[in-house]
Order: C-alpha cells, then structure tokens, then sequence
C-alpha cells in the first residue's frame, strides 16, 4: 500500500482569492469555466499592442505549448485561470512591443552586448545580494522590476511621462503580488523602482523559458522545451531583448542575474562569448528545501492543490541537472571570468569580496564603489522582511539523498591551483 501524499490546498490565500476559487467550482460543474486559450491571449494582446506585429514562430509555438500545459497540466484554480489569461496576455504584448520596436529601428540590433556579468547558482545561495551589491557600480546596467515588468516605452523613444508611468504600473504590479502572497516577501522581497530584479521576466515574454522553477506543474511545456532543436534560442532572444534596453539606456556593463541560467551556461557562454561569470555556492540541500518552499508556494497560488511530493522530486531534479551543468560548462572559464563565491565566505565579508569581483573582471574602476556597497548593506540588514522558514521533509526528501545527489565534486581550495576560486 502507497503512502498517502501530501496534499496542501489553499485555505492560506487571501478570503477574496478563495471566494472567487469556491465559484470556480461552481464553475467547472457546470463546464462554464474560463479557458487558457492561445489564440485567445494572441488576439487580445495584439489589440492591446495596437500594431500588427508578429511573434516569432518559436515564441508562437512556445504561447501555444505553454497555454495548453496551463489547461490540460496546471490544475489551475479559476483564481489562476483568471492570473495566467491576464499575465499571458501582457508577457505576449511586451514581446510584441519588442518586435515592432526591431522593426521601426533596425539599429537597435546593431547594439553591442560587451562583456556582461552573471550571476548564477542555487537559490538561497547569495545572488541576490551578490547582485544588488555588484549594482552598486556607477557604470553597472540591471533591469529594476518596472522595466522588467515593462520593458519596452510605448513611443520607443523614452519620455519622463512613459516612464513613470511604468515605474507606477511595476509598483502597482508589486503591490497585488504582496497582497496575495505576502509570505514571498520572506523568500524574495521585489521592491519597484531601485533594486535590480531578476531577468527570467525576458525569457517569459519570448515564451521560451528555461526549466528551472516554474510558476505551475507544465510538464507538456517542459518536455517540449527540452526537444527544442537550437538550444540558444531562449538566450539568443535575450541578447536582442538587452540591445533593445541598452539602446534606451545604456550602461557600461550589464548585470544579470536568474537561477534559470544554471542549467543553460553553455549556451549562455555560446551566446555572450566574453560574459564574466559569479557562481554563487552554498550547500546544495539548502537550497533546494528553500526552492521546494518557494516552488509550492507559487504552485498553491494559482492551482486548486498542490502535491508537495511531486514539487520535491520536480525541485531536487532541477537542482541536480543544473548543477552537473554548471559544473561541466565552468571547468575551462579562465580566472579573469569565472570566480566561485562560497556563500559562507561571502555573508563574512560581502563588500570586500564583491568589490574585488570588479578588480578581477577588469572592469572601469568606480573609486566610490565600496563606500556604496557599504551603504546598502547598512540600509538593507539580513532578515528584514522576516525568515523563509523551510524544511526538506515537507516534500517527502530526505537530507541523505538529496545530498548524494546534490554534492559536486571535490576542487581545490582559492590560493591554489584553481585561483579563481574565491573560496570552496
């Protein structure tokens, strides 16, 4: 006999979300509820566009793989019918704006992508505040969450007016997200208009979007993405996604940062050949609890249930195939573009090794870059928006084979060999 699963339902979610949730019932009884459906979300978001733009075939197929994934696999509630349709409508009319924006001005793809940062690794292993500290740079370029959430000006050419008016929209985008979710805060705090955000909302808008935490059970869509047969196609749609950005504001280095890369560095480095890498390293069986925790609490957002054994095995295999990648595609990257950052080495000291980060990559030296770093860290104490309480037994792992699976080979220490270690 099967052990029974654990199943947890919504009964946390906000009393309006579960009110609009038992009419969804009522709903589906009566086979009247709403559908994800893509030619639907293509119509409406052209309508909102205003232009007759096209999407790229890739991102056609890619809109209608992930609707039918949304329909058939998410077990959405209609509280998350209702959240995809309106979502999946903007994420096509962003992409739409950047393909009439190629269109209109053909020099925009004539931008120069020069010598970008990653920041990559597990969740919960520093790169947030790794990258929030390496922004600190007077000439670092990043994506805040406004021009994340809108990233294309409706003229193209940018105008105070456009943009606060995004920077109202991602505030506005902000707020309902903590009003729903308020415990996301714990886990990873958005805040609109200064902090740089992460630039997973880029592979969204393409519809090609790497397999690393979704906000649904997408099985059909994740196999389909795995089959694709140019595996630089998410991150080649993201270099034109950034020359469109850096056209409208340019920097002198980009900083990026999103877990969804770790499993993608080869093509990452096939794509950006000069990028500089962070891989951020922690203990692998503490990051996948946290991402179990994130994973079903976004999952429990939009679904009726969610298995938090199927979101353990969907989390710790995620984790496994990114880290055997990341290791393979790292092993040749020359000091001057790789350094390891342990993160207990790192939450030690994090102004002094980020700033020597800069010093390494042999970027334009900014004189007051650690007086900034140390102001943020003053302004931004560890813990302040409360603790991510996780535990890996909540999703049916134990902390033996996760680790088995999870333990990278054994590397030199910094100082040795391997010098572009900054510590194991």
């Amino acid at each position: 006999m099967q052990p029974a699963k654990t199943v947890t339902g919504n009964a946390s979610l906000p009393l309006a979300v579960r009110t609009i949730n038992r009419l969804g019932q009522m709903l589906e009884a009566l086979g009247l509820q709403p559908r994800i459906d893509a030619d639907h979300i293509l119509a409406k978001a052209q309508r909102l566009h205003g232009a007759p733009t096209k999407l790229d075939p890739l991102s056609l197929e890619g809109l209608k793989t992930r609707a039918l994934a949304y329909e058939n696999d998410a077990g959405l509630s209609l509280f998350g019918r209702i959240i995809v349709q309106r979502d999946l409508i903007r994420c096509v009319a962003n992409q739409l704006a950047f393909e009439r924006a190629y269109v209109e001005r053909p020099e925009i793809l004539r931008e120069k992508i020069e010598s970008p940062l990653f920041i990559v690794g597990l969740p919960r292993s520093g790169t947030t505040l790794m990258q929030r500290l390496m922004c600190c740079h007077a000439g670092a370029r990043f994506i805040p969450f406004w021009e994340a959430h809108e990233p294309v000006p409706r003229t193209i050419d940018p105008s105070p007016d456009d943009t606060r008016r995004r920077i109202k929209a991602g505030r506005n985008a902000v707020w309902q997200l903590n009003s729903v979710v308020p415990e996301l805060r714990a886990v990873h705090p958005i805040t609109s208009e200064q902090d740089p955000e992460e630039c997973l909302y880029l592979f969204l808008y393409t519809q090609l979007f790497p397999d690393c935490f979704d906000f649904a059970r997408l099985p059909t869509y994740w196999h389909w993405f795995e089959g694709l047969a140019d595996r630089t196609a998410p991150h080649r749609q993201l270099s034109r996604q950034l020359k469109l950005l850096q056209w409208v504001r340019s920097g002198q280095h980009w900083v990026l940062k999103s877990p969804v890369h770790t499993a993608r560095l080869p093509e990452l480095l096939e794509v950006f050949p000069d990028a500089r890498i962070i891989h951020m390293e922690r203990d692998p069986v503490r990051s996948v609890a946290s991402l179990c925790s994130l994973t079903a609490l976004m999952w429990n957002v939009l679904g009726k249930q969610v298995d938090q054994e199927e979101v353990g095995t969907y989390v710790l295999g995620v984790a496994e195939r990114g880290r055997a990648v990341a290791e393979q595609a790292l092993a040749n990257l020359p000091p001057e573009r790789l350094a390891r950052v342990a993160y207990s080495e790192f939450v030690q000291d994090p102004v002094g090794i980020a700033s020597s980060l800069y010093t390494r990559f042999g970027y334009r030296h900014d004189p007051a870059l650690e007086v900034t770093m140390q102001s943020f860290m003053e302004a931004n104490p560890r813990n302040r928006h409360n603790t991510h309480v996780y535990n890996l037994s909540d999703f049916g792992l134990d902390e033996e084979t996760a680790r088995l699976m999870l333990s990278p080979p054994l590397r030199v220490k910094a100082g040795t060999k391997r010098a572009h270690q900054v510590a194991v």
